[in-house]
């Protein structure tokens, strides 16, 4: 079960996984300039495992990634690591970087919920219900705003973002039933192995990426990709989930929207518009009520 009290330490690193994780979004928008989704989901798990694999090369990592359930490890992967990746790669084809960070945020309303009724993590006040759908209501906004200017065809990338919150949900849910046995290196690198035997020969397959001839700017954006908001985010994401549960873990996405806003119209120069600003402090609101 979590900790009853959230310590400073929690804080913290909630703070830095938010502006590691909110930073693949604008590092994504520019590799979908150049490669296909589904290499850009191989690249980041591929470049994170091979990062991580000295570190899971240590002689007590290695005998508890043999006594790991491997096959449940695998489920986890392919929900929380692969399916997203390419969801969110797909659906920055079409949108800003700022608004699928932005989308994001029905991660913590589906988590609060599956908290509740699967792991008894969270217990649904009517207090957390009123913040729940402060946020929904700016998820709403941002959907239908980015339909109406952006075309219909926005409204399959949107999903697909949404789709890929969804996945890193369930995955954090799932963790939580072995994250007191098994290391959280372990699961992390687990997953980002099993997808990367997955999307590799995928992208070879139906994307043939012409490597040789990517710009500076791309190969830095998924070097970037592979080892910071990856190798690095997702090992602390579940150091989070075992430190503090997956509810308080699914509080950094209603700080990853915000963060990526910024890196999105600082970094990439995009639009700061009213709909953005609205659907952001409807997310915050919501937060503030469901924390009280």
């Amino acid at each position: 079960m979590a900790k009853d009290k959230i310590d400073a330490l929690d804080v913290g690193l909630l703070l830095l996984a938010a502006c590691l994780w909110a930073s693949a979004f604008s590092s994504i928008k520019i590799a979908v300039s150049e490669v296909g989704p589904v290499t850009v989901g191989a690249a980041r798990c591929l470049i994170a495992a091979l990062v991580l694999l000295p570190f899971i090369m240590r002689k007590s990592l290695l005998a508890d990634l043999r006594s790991a359930p491997l096959g449940f490890l695998g489920i986890v992967g392919l929900l929380g690591v692969a399916m997203p990746f390419m969801l969110v790669a797909y659906g920055e084809q079409v949108v800003d970087s700022s608004l699928a960070g932005l989308l994001m945020a029905v991660g913590p309303l589906a988590t609060i919920l599956g908290g509740h009724f699967i792991t008894k993590d969270e217990v649904i006040t009517r207090t957390k219900l009123t913040g729940i759908l402060f946020g929904l209501l700016g998820v709403v906004l941002l959907l239908w705003q980015g339909s109406r200017l952006i075309g219909q065809t926005a409204v399959i990338s949107q999903l697909a973002i949404i789709c890929a919150a969804l996945g890193y949900v369930s995955s954090n849910l799932m963790i939580r039933r072995i994250s007191g046995s098994v290391m959280a290196l372990t699961i992390s690198w687990s997953g980002l192995a099993f997808s990367a035997l997955l999307l590799v020969p995928a992208a070879v397959i139906f994307e043939a990426p012409n490597l040789g001839n990517l710009s500076p700017s791309v190969w830095t954006a998924l070097l970037w990709l592979g080892i910071v908001p990856t190798a690095i985010g997702f090992t602390l994401r579940y150091i989070l989930i075992a430190r503090a549960g997956a509810g308080f873990t699914s509080y950094v996405g209603y700080l990853i929207p915000a963060i990526a806003l910024v890196f999105g119209v600082v970094l990439l120069d995009e639009a700061l518009s009213w709909d953005k600003v609205a659907g952001l402090v409807l997310i915050l609101t919501g937060l503030a009520i469901a924390r009280r």
